[in-house]
Order: structure tokens, then C-alpha cells, then sequence
């Protein structure tokens, strides 16, 4: 799976890549006998054998160039309009009657152009020791990994071991927030173990809060709308990294950053722990937004939702807000 979140694309394994001189985007033309030459952009996947190109079906039908034109209109040059991506099926072949697809033959050949492609993969990079250290590989200490075996010797060794106790004070004030919870304390866990990163989250999370899709180019412009993400990162050979997936969403901190920064209150803290976003109050200043350290908010820059179009109407989930151009956005 790739972090690529519009267009169909070839993938290469990292040693392909560098065999005939590609990067993420360049343009690569895809034949195959008996089927019409496709021109896609090429992603360099990880973990990918040597002898696949892989490419996602589904794209380049008649009807998806609906898509293409997402974008609000005072925004300029809009995409072009056209067919989403390229359509493979023609490159696919099946087997007896159960319609399994077949392997085929195919040559890859360079165009010399490149496409921009729509990756979230490196969008909110961490920048530690003075590096900056992208999604693409684990690098420093980003993902750190333990057995449970080591684990518990390493708390066993703990509490044998003498500490001592230093009271550093508090950044905040006594009063924020308030303790104790009168109420519920809510939480969520994530078991990272079992984590594939398929994305289904992200998605039902999108249907769930009304989130709007908001078109390839604001994407590449790293606006993307969902409210949680997943990382992905790379350890070890590119031939076979380890692949390890973080979701990402609101943390609801207990001493959240982005309340104290907001001028209006729009974000505030609900009395069973919750970090909540009071969207009628929002003037828009992305104070929130750069006081997060998981980078999990997000902006309406454009006016998404379709107020007018009855047909819609049912699509949105009544028990969330649909909210407007020139607010903040979080879980």
C-alpha cells in the first residue's frame, strides 16, 4: 500500500528504480502484446519484487472524469478536465473459470515526462537533531520496536534500580484543566501489532464526519481534509524492509497545546476529558494548527460542501456539523 491518495500509478521495487533511473513521477510507458501502451507515473515501492510492475485497477473509466474537476471554482486553474487516471484492465488476463488474474510480459520505457503525484507519504515530516527525517525510512528514533520479552526485563531492571525523584514544576497552571473529572474520562488504544494500515479508518472516519473530499491539487498542496492519518515507515533493506504503520488521529490531550493558543476559545477542554472544537466561534487563525505537535488539524481553505444539491442531503450524517470555508477541522 502506497500514501498516494489519487491517480493509478506503475510501482517499482527500489532496485528497478534506480536500474532505469527513476523517481516518484516520472512518466514511464507500460506495453504489453495485445494490449494499447500505458503511459502512467512511476512510484518506487519498498518491499516490492524485481520483477513486478504493479498497477492499481479501477481508474481511467468513462464517468470518473467527474472527479477530476473537484476543486471550487474561484480557486483558478482548476485540474483539467478528464478521465481519473489510466484504465489497466486491458493488460489483465485470468485463468479457467474461476477468473483469476494471470501474470503477463510487459516493457517499461521512459517518457522523459513526470507527473506530480498526490502522496501524503511525506506530508508533515519530523525534523530531528537539525535533519529532516521523512515518512519514507524509520531514521533516528521515530519508530522504536521491542520485544515483550524485552519489555518486561527492562521494567523488571527498572524498578529494582533506585530512582530519584526530581519535581520539575508544571508548565500549566493548577487550575488547567480542571481536575478531578466530575464525570467519564474517555479514551481510545490503537493496538499497533495488529495495524495493517489499509486505510479503512480513515475512510469511515470520513463518512462518519462529513469530511469532504477535496481534489488532487490541494492534496499535492499537503491540505489534505482527514482527520486521522497513518504513517508508514521503512526499516531495514529496501529489498525486504520491516513495515511498520502508526495511525494518527486527535490525541484529545489532557493539557492540550492548541487550547491556550486559540484568541476566541473555539477549542476547549469537556469536563470528561475531551478536546473539543466549538466550530461557530472559529475565525480561522491556525493558531491550533501550529501548536500541534501530531499536526492532526486541518483547514477549510475552499467552501467543500455542497449546501445547495438535494440529492446530498442524505448522504451527510445528521448528528455532525457540516462546516464552512475558514475554519479549523479535528476529530
Amino acid at each position: 500500500m502506497t500514501k498516494v491518495t489519487w491517480d493509478n500509478y506503475a510501482c517499482f521495487s527500489p532496485a528497478v528504480a534506480r536500474q532505469l533511473g527513476l523517481t516518484d513521477g516520472d512518466v514511464v510507458r507500460v506495453t504489453a502484446a495485445g494490449a494499447p501502451p500505458l503511459e502512467l507515473p512511476a512510484f518506487v515501492q519498498p518491499g516490492q519484487h524485481d520483477h513486478v510492475v504493479a498497477i492499481a485497477l479501477g481508474y481511467g473509466r468513462a464517468g470518473t472524469d467527474r472527479f477530476s474537476k473537484v476543486g471550487p471554482p474561484w480557486f483558478g486553474a482548476r485540474p483539467p478536465a478528464g478521465l481519473v487516471g489510466v484504465n489497466a484492465s486491458a493488460m489483465v488476463t485470468t485463468v479457467d473459470r474461476t477468473r483469476r488474474y494471470a501474470g503477463r510480459a510487459v516493457t517499461v520505457a521512459r517518457t522523459g515526462r513526470s507527473h506530480q503525484l498526490a502522496s501524503t507519504q511525506i506530508h508533515h515530516s519530523l525534523a530531528m537533531d537539525g535533519v529532516d527525517v521523512d515518512a519514507q525510512s524509520s531514521g533516528g528514533d521515530i519508530v522504536q520496536e521491542v520485544t515483550l520479552g524485552q519489555l518486561t526485563r527492562a521494567a523488571g531492571a527498572a524498578a529494582a534500580a533506585p530512582v530519584e525523584k526530581v519535581d520539575a514544576g508544571d508548565l500549566w497552571p493548577a487550575d488547567h484543566p480542571p481536575q478531578p473529572y466530575p464525570g467519564h474520562r474517555w479514551g481510545m488504544a490503537v493496538d499497533l501489532d495488529t495495524c495493517t494500515g489499509c486505510s479503512a479508518c480513515v475512510i469511515a472516519c470520513q463518512a462518519e464526519n462529513n469530511i469532504p473530499v477535496v481534489g488532487q491539487d490541494e492534496v499535492r498542496r499537503q491540505r489534505e481534509m482527514h482527520w486521522i492519518r497513518i504513517d508508514r515507515y521503512y526499516e531495514g533493506d529496501p529489498a525486504a524492509p520491516n513495515t511498520y504503520h502508526e495511525p494518527v488521529p486527535c490525541m484529545h490531550c489532557e493539557n492540550a497545546p492548541c487550547e491556550l493558543v486559540c484568541p476566541v476559545g473555539a477549542t476547549v477542554h469537556s469536563a470528561e476529558g475531551l478536546n473539543e472544537m466549538v466550530y461557530n466561534r472559529c475565525v480561522g487563525t491556525r493558531y491550533c494548527s501550529n501548536n500541534c505537535p501530531y499536526k492532526v488539524r486541518r483547514f477549510n481553505f475552499f467552501l467543500y460542501a455542497d449546501w445547495d444539491t438535494e440529492s446530498l442531503f442524505g448522504l451527510r450524517n445528521p448528528d455532525v456539523t457540516v462546516r464552512s470555508r475558514g475554519v479549523m477541522e479535528k476529530c
